[in-house]
């Protein structure tokens, strides 16, 4: 059967009438006038996209421009306004009347009033704590202090009632911390190291 197809097909051919005929052969590659079409569709793509790409640009660029030119307007009015501010006069402050010293006023004799002599202030310094304790405590009897630390302590101790002592003593061992806060470690020798021979 197969014989008889490949051999019915020349007649077939030839039995064609002259308007059926092909008036252009066929060329081998047929797929080459789809790729030539998808080629130019690329390209007109990517020519589309960089001419809306450049007019995008384009627009923000104008954009831009009318945001600096918004931005120039208002620091000129801005500077025209510093400019306006500086040639006011400065404005008077309201002092109550009180707060004020008290003027001379001076007859307009064609003299010309004479200037207050201001003082030099005196030299005070601040009282000293000592002096400043002095003046808390004359109202008070001091104990004599003229012996060695410990037995002005046993003083001070048999003069006082034994609440004012218990706080001095509280307070004195606080300062004795304190002190000894303040001074630097003495070193420590080192350890003689003895070798047995």
């Amino acid at each position: 059967m197969e014989h008889a197809s490949t051999e019915d097909a020349p007649l077939a051919a030839e039995s064609r009438t002259e308007s059926q005929q092909v008036l252009l052969p066929r060329t081998g590659n047929t797929g080459s006038s789809n790729s030539r079409a998808l080629k130019i569709a690329g390209i007109t793509t990517l020519v589309c996209l960089l001419l809306s790409a450049q007019v995008f640009t384009a627009y923000m660029v104008f954009g831009q421009s009318q945001q600096i030119q918004g931005l120039q307007a208002t620091n000129q009015k801005l500077q025209k306004q510093m400019v306006a501010r500086s040639r006011v006069a400065p404005q008077k402050m309201a002092m109550p009347i009180g707060s004020l010293p008290l003027l001379d006023f001076f007859e307009d004799d064609g003299k010309t009033p004479q200037t207050p002599k201001v003082q030099p202030p005196k030299d005070v310094s601040p009282p000293t704590v000592e002096e400043q304790l002095r003046a808390l405590m004359k109202d008070h009897e001091l104990p004599q202090m003229n012996q060695s630390f410990l037995a002005n302590l046993d003083t001070v101790k048999h003069q006082v009632n034994e609440k004012d002592w218990k706080s001095f003593e509280s307070w004195l061992r606080y300062w004795v911390i304190f002190q000894m806060a303040q001074k630097a470690p003495a070193p420590t020798p080192e350890p003689e190291i003895i070798y047995n021979k």
